[in-house]
């Protein structure tokens, strides 16, 4: 096996009496070196751990490998075990593993990892923390391509949320292709990263788009893609190559998904505190369907099952309740479905897509400015003659279903109860099912691949009893695709047993826990026609069936 040895100037030398220096290293095609130096005080470590639940923080760092026997950790500490220890080190494996809400810490992306300081970063306890990088290669720090070493002091602002690219060869390009994409694979994550920051340009005039640095690594499954975006400085994808049609759609919406955050604040106040995962997802995704719809990314038919698909999640998710009594509504898929249903319900009132788009803009320049914004100025800015409603409600204790239903009975509303559970209706709720019975097994972590009628099981969270690569094709002996048959069995065995059999597609079966499961009493039909006049703009595009 291959080793490279950080320079001299980062791996050796105590650190001062008045610092840490935590320093992030490639030590083989494999593994990271992650090392701390302390002075000599200091007896342990108290990781940050923001945004990161104890569960995962523990499940991460029980992969990390002590390099000697000077330091121990947990998903809490690291601790010191021997005065004469002035570095704390510790490998760390490359990891493919995807946490809900939590940056990859060693995503291998093909002659390099990427990392973000978020999962090394500890409290200054025992001083200022500085950082330093090191790489053979390449060190990309916070999309800013340097050279084989590259820090950031304690001072330095977010610097505990930086992302690091750690390449094993020396390039200056601004993008980052793994090895085995082909140039087609490259000419189209770029020409998408372009036509997505051109419509945001037309659609939000005034606001700032930076140019992110692209680092696309291929899936570890031909089933897969993922991605994210860090700092608003750095998009990270993962994807299989020479994609499919059906594959290449996904990953088109996904590119322009992270790329609208690329138009959001880096953060901000909101009048509605702590929804902030809301905001940023359902702005996102509210941007990623009005430019899916401009630029002619997917049929009209496809636009209207993703609202439907928002609202129906957002409805089974909050159960009854308020959106702020709604379990977990900061995870999973939540914050995207409901953020994407109650932007569009804030923005349609604005009459047509250019006053919608502008709507948002300056929400975001609000924030950007100031600092502080309020979700309700979508619907009605300060100022402005219009009646605040649809979002000041759900900003209540009222609850989501309650409001969804009044909505529903205005004149013009993007919505109405539908007759019958359309496919995409059947195809939400098994997914809701799924990511249901996956969070109680899996103690709250959700990973699965969506096929055609059924989910494939991925790596991530430690599970009682689901495994990686099983597939699940249905419950309690009803297809997902038989839609309101399915859900009441699973209803059913809830209620009586607080558990569910899963059916897996080799014939065998796996009993699951269950704390009760509830489908909304109707289901609701878009006006695909009416949400693209007043969301878009957009007209129908005839070259897609």
């Amino acid at each position: 096996m291959k080793y490279w040895l950080p320079l001299l100037t980062l791996a050796t030398g105590a650190a001062s009496a008045q610092t840490v220096t935590a320093t992030l290293s490639v030590i083989e095609q494999n593994a990271l070196e992650l090392r701390y130096d302390v002075p000599a005080a200091c007896q342990s470590l108290e990781f940050i751990n923001d945004g990161i639940r104890p569960q995962d923080a523990a499940s991460i760092r029980a992969e990390w490998q002590p390099a000697d026997d000077c330091a121990t950790v947990d998903g809490q500490h690291v601790q010191r075990k021997a005065p004469s220890c002035g570095s704390l080190r510790f490998r760390i494996p490359a990891s493919t593993r995807n946490l809900d809400r939590i940056y990859p810490w060693a995503y291998p992306v093909g002659e390099g990892f990427f990392a973000h300081t978020s999962v090394y970063a500890v409290a200054p306890s025992c001083g200022p923390v500085n950082w330093k990088f090191s790489a053979p290669g390449t060190v990309v720090l916070d999309g800013v391509v340097g050279g084989t070493q590259a820090s950031a002091p304690a001072t330095q602002e977010r610097v505990n949320t930086l992302a690091v690219v750690l390449l094993l060869k020396q390039s200056s390009a601004t993008t980052h292709m793994g090895p085995g994409f082909t140039q087609d694979d490259e000419r189209f994550v770029t020409d998408t990263l372009r036509d997505t920051t051109g419509y945001l340009h037309r659609a939000l005039p005034g606001l700032t788009i930076p140019s992110p640095y692209v680092v696309a690594s291929v899936s570890p499954n031909p089933y897969s893609w993922r991605g994210d975006v860090a700092n608003r400085t750095m998009i990270r994808l993962t994807f299989p190559v020479s994609p499919s049609p059906e594959m290449q759609s996904n990953v088109r919406t996904l590119i322009a998904h992270e790329a609208s955050h690329l138009s959001q604040p880096y953060e901000w106040t909101d009048a509605w505190g702590d929804d902030g995962a809301m905001f940023h997802e359902g702005g996102a995704e509210f941007l990623r369907w009005s430019a899916s719809a401009t630029l002619g990314w997917l049929s009209n038919a496809k636009l209207k099952d993703e609202l439907e698909s928002a609202f129906t999640d957002c409805l089974v998710t909050s159960n009854g309740k308020s959106w702020r009594r709604t379990v977990n509504r900061q995870w999973g898929r939540t914050p995207y479905a409901c953020g994407l249903a109650f932007h569009a319900i804030g923005l349609e009132g604005r009459g047509d897509g250019q006053k919608a788009a502008l709507a948002l803009r300056d929400y975001y320049r609000d924030a950007a400015d100031q600092h502080a914004a309020s979700f309700a100025q979508l619907e009605c800015r300060a100022g402005e003659q219009c009646r605040k409603r649809w979002l000041a409600s759900l900003g209540s204790d009222e609850p989501v279903a309650a409001i969804f239903a009044d909505y529903a009975k205005t004149p013009g509303a993007l919505i109405r109860p539908a007759a019958a559970w359309s496919p995409s209706f059947s195809t939400s709720i098994a997914n809701l099912m799924m990511n249901q019975f996956m969070r109680a097994d899996c103690n709250g972590g959700v990973s699965y691949y969506s096929e055609p009628s059924a989910f494939h099981i991925a790596a991530g969270p430690a599970c009682k009893a689901l495994r990686v690569d099983m597939i699940v094709t249905g419950v309690e002996g009803q297809p997902f695709n038989a839609g309101r048959l399915a859900s009441q069995a699973a209803k059913n065995a809830c209620d009586a047993r607080h558990e569910v059999t899963l059916n897996l597609k080799n014939g065998d079966t796996v009993n699951v826990a269950c704390n009760g499961f509830d489908v909304p009493a109707e289901p609701y039909d878009v006006d695909i026609d009416a949400a693209l006049k007043r969301l878009t703009g957009a007209r129908p595009v005839p070259r897609l069936p």
